[in-house]
């Protein structure tokens, strides 16, 4: 099995969570250091910066080639996300971040995409 965080748009409870329709979620409210996010519409984009004051929150699944090879397919890899392993609860996980910030767009501070996005939903 293959360990993948999820923080935006793959979320339980979010649009694209039926993705991962054929995994255990192994951690809820897991942080992940050394990032910072960025709205970029309806879904975030992740940089990894490598400083541990730089923070996202996800969630940890584990997933089959299968469902791994589908969030590919979805996250546009490798060409629009990139994937980084990094190092979660005692294992390696797959990231999914941003190639390049290239605009001018909302730091997401929280580095909470389901309460960011709530809220910027809640504001329409």
């Amino acid at each position: 099995m293959i360990r993948v965080f999820v923080y935006g748009s793959l979320l339980s409870g979010l649009h694209n969570h039926g993705a991962l329709r054929d995994s255990v979620c192994i951690k809820k409210d897991e942080i992940a250091k050394g990032f910072l996010m960025f709205d970029i519409g309806n879904i975030p984009a992740c940089i990894h910066t490598g400083k541990s004051w730089d923070v996202i929150m996800g969630e940890v699944y584990e997933v089959n080639k299968e469902t791994f090879n589908r969030l590919d397919r979805l996250e546009g890899f490798p060409s629009f996300y990139d994937r980084i392993e990094y190092k979660m609860l005692e294992k390696p996980v797959w990231i999914y971040i941003h190639r390049k910030i290239s605009q001018i767009v909302p730091l997401v501070a929280s580095g909470d995409w389901r309460e960011y996005y709530t809220q910027k939903q809640e504001a329409r």
